[in-house]
């Protein structure tokens, strides 16, 4: 119950209570399966604590305000709502045109300031292929300044969603960018304090470190917009559909976003395509990320001191002429959500050579300073011996 919004808690419990009743000698068919119908769409319909709103746009704006939650969506311009499908229902569909929506807190405030991680999520379904801004949020309503810009918004254009992350001071940043489409997409926005993810359909598609705050951003008096971000003397706006929009006041997870199915066949198949060479003779870098976006860890299951994990780098020492080649285990486990899964590797550490040992040692024509101190760990150690009479050491040996 912790986890979940009181009004989407108090949901489930009254679809519970439903189902139990129905579980009574007497009930009709039709009592069974409307409890659970009920059942399953209280379950859907769970919201994480954190949500501020989430406007479907099923019902017609009141007083020019669409209100959800902790949230009103003021109505600028000319908007209509469409039907999308029987599962959505309704979309929201702005023009393009000067058509937007001015989103606070019910209070008047602002709707992010403050917040130190958030999440915006929402289908979209663009019509047109030239700019769209699905949201933008920043400090005020001034028009932004090329390369001096202050703000967070998603640009949606040619296909292509592409999540802006600014505070800038005459340079821009990378950014975030992911193919979704001329159709429906469902897209997921996750600002944490040092980075920023996107996630397409259920898909973990990217994360991008950023050094810019969102309090840095944004400022006390910040605002949010859907459908228009505030770029030249008149803005720039989004021609399409918009639906099921949600705003939280955290950092959504793994296990909240990505569809449990598609999480444990990411952490496959990123656990497939990891390879590592089963011989090593010098330090070694350790994937930390697979292709499909799931977090790596590695342990070692066969202690060596051969062998030792620094961070994202595997540091090799091998074992000196005469000695045994050393072995040793690495375990990597793939997670994504609670999705995980597990894969080792053995290595093979070979014994150096004692020509190997030999060009390791660099002998100086001309010394100036100290003398190499170590090769693969182990310590040299110096000698300067001079013929008898040698004064000025010409002779030294």
């Amino acid at each position: 119950a912790e986890k979940y919004s009181t009004q989407s808690w108090n949901n489930l419990q009254a679809a519970l209570a439903q189902a139990k009743e129905a579980q009574k000698p007497g009930a009709t068919q039709a009592e069974i399966e409307a409890a659970e119908e009920r059942l399953e769409a209280a379950i859907a319909a769970l919201q994480p604590k954190s949500i501020i709103a989430n406007f479907d746009f099923n019902q017609d704006a009141e007083n020019n305000k669409f209100t959800s939650g902790q949230a009103m969506a003021g109505v600028n311009g000319t908007v209509k709502l469409e039907e999308r499908d029987a599962a959505n229902g309704k979309a929201l569909y702005l023009d393009g045109s000067a058509s937007y929506l001015d989103v606070k807190k019910t209070d008047g405030g602002s709707l992010l300031t403050g917040l130190e991680e958030a999440t915006v999520s929402f289908d979209a379904r663009p019509d047109r292929t030239d700019t769209n801004w699905g949201f933008y949020a920043a400090p005020n309503a001034n028009a932004q300044d090329a390369n001096k810009e202050h703000y967070v918004g998603a640009l949606i254009k040619g296909g292509t969603t592409t999540i802006e992350r600014y505070n800038n001071n005459g340079k821009r940043p990378k950014n975030l960018s992911v193919s979704t489409g001329s159709g429906w997409s469902h897209v997921d926005v996750v600002f944490t304090e040092d980075a920023t993810a996107i996630y397409v359909d259920g898909r973990k598609k990217g994360t991008l470190g950023s050094e810019y705050a969102l309090t840095d951003i944004l400022g006390n008096s910040s605002i949010f917009q859907i459908g228009k971000a505030n770029w030249g003397k008149n803005g720039e706006y989004y021609k399409g559909w918009i639906d099921n929009f949600a705003i939280y006041g955290a950092a959504l997870t793994d296990a909240e976003l990505v569809d449990p199915q598609v999480a444990q066949a990411s952490v496959e198949e990123d656990l497939e395509d990891l390879s590592l060479a089963s011989t090593a003779k010098m330090n070694f870098q350790l994937p930390m990320e697979g292709d499909n976006f799931s977090s790596i860890t590695w342990e070692m299951k066969l202690v060596s001191n051969y062998l030792k994990i620094q961070g994202n780098q595997a540091v090799v020492t091998r074992p000196m002429p005469g000695e045994a080649d050393a072995r040793s285990v690495l375990v990597a486990t793939a997670k994504m959500g609670n999705a995980r899964q597990s894969k080792e590797f053995s290595i093979t550490i070979p014994a150096l050579t004692e020509e190997e040992i030999s060009t390791c040692i660099v002998i100086p024509g001309y010394v100036t300073g100290d003398l190499q101190p170590e090769v693969n760990g182990q310590k040299i150690s110096w000698s300067c011996e001079r013929e008898p009479g040698d004064i000025d050491g010409k002779n030294r040996k």
